[in-house]
């Protein structure tokens, strides 16, 4: 079974090498999915997912995603063709609840541009609900160094781009904090070795993880 790794906002799927590396060395198959993050929104982005989750040919395919790519599943999930293809799932630091530094940026008219159509039912919220029964889980990161630390008044605990309040939402209860920035979700070993243990063995825990506990930046 192919786990299907989504890079986030401004990035490409090279971003997501080493995570697929670690992933390959505890014995999964991985893909990598490449999208336009600023001039299609999530839910084209989505759609375009469905159809590269279908050239796999696989019968399942488990879900590993990152920041701006977390959204990008989640408009995926709702659609209802490409929901049973999907086992599990695993969002990294995703602003489920809208994000604080997209907001800002959006206020004025260079922010809007630079952030291009990941704002529609995006980053600036309007995201779709989780379905219920889709096998999900959040680890978010607390160790604040990012792009949001350059503009200031992001909430604590955060991983430096994403406050861990907004990875948090009813529809998605599963939830652990790790010690890690943004990008850190993507290069930490240990974050590695916690996705492979839920996907490979559904297991949920591992040393370096912990259940909603936050040191702030």
């Amino acid at each position: 079974m192919p786990v299907v790794l989504l890079h986030g906002l401004f990035l490409s799927g090279w971003v997501m090498r080493w995570l697929a590396r670690a992933l390959r060395r505890c014995g999964l198959r991985t893909a990598i999915f490449s999208y336009p993050t600023r001039r299609r929104s999530p839910a084209e982005n989505a759609a375009d997912l469905a159809a590269f989750i279908e050239r796999l040919q696989a019968p399942q395919v488990d879900l590993v995603a990152h920041s701006l790519g977390s959204l990008v599943t989640l408009h995926l999930l709702a659609r209802c063709d490409a929901r049973r293809r999907v086992r599990r799932v695993v969002l990294l630091g995703p602003p489920l609840d809208g994000s604080v530094v997209a907001r800002r940026l959006a206020r004025r008219a260079a922010g809007r541009w630079l952030l291009g159509r990941s704002l529609e039912r995006g980053l600036i919220g309007g995201r779709p609900a989780a379905p219920a029964g889709v096998d999900l889980v959040v680890i978010a990161g607390d160790r604040g160094w990012g792009f949001g630390w350059l503009l200031g008044g992001l909430p604590r605990p955060n991983d430096g781009t994403v406050a861990v309040a907004e990875t948090r939402a009813p529809d998605c209860p599963r939830h652990r904090v790790c010690s890690v920035s943004h990008m850190g979700l993507v290069f930490s070993p240990r974050v590695a070795r916690c996705v492979c243990r839920f996907l490979r063995d559904g297991a949920w825990g591992a040393a370096g993880a912990r259940d909603d506990v936050g040191a702030g930046a």
